[in-house]
């Protein structure tokens, strides 16, 4: 679902395949250099929470970008 969000941002992630490959590292370091987070291309909760908050903020009465921000915010718990 990560890839999922980096996608619909506009950050080129690749294949949606759950596999963080080459392509979703880059997308990861250049969203997160973006939006003042430390780039490590890795998902932490502050990247996952703020990947939420930029799809519901660019998709606010998506029926699909609610599910994916819900996704997203439970996966910020676990990353904690």
């Amino acid at each position: 679902m990560v890839q999922v969000a980096l996608n619909v941002l506009g950050y080129d992630a690749g294949k949606v395949d759950g596999a963080p490959g080459g392509s979703t590292k880059t997308a990861l370091t250049n969203f997160q250099g973006l939006n003042s987070l430390t780039q490590s291309g890795e998902i932490d909760s502050q990247t996952c929470l703020n990947l939420a908050l930029k799809v519901r903020e660019k998709y606010p009465n998506d029926a699909n970008a609610t599910t994916l921000y819900e996704y997203l915010m439970k996966l910020v718990v676990q990353l904690k």
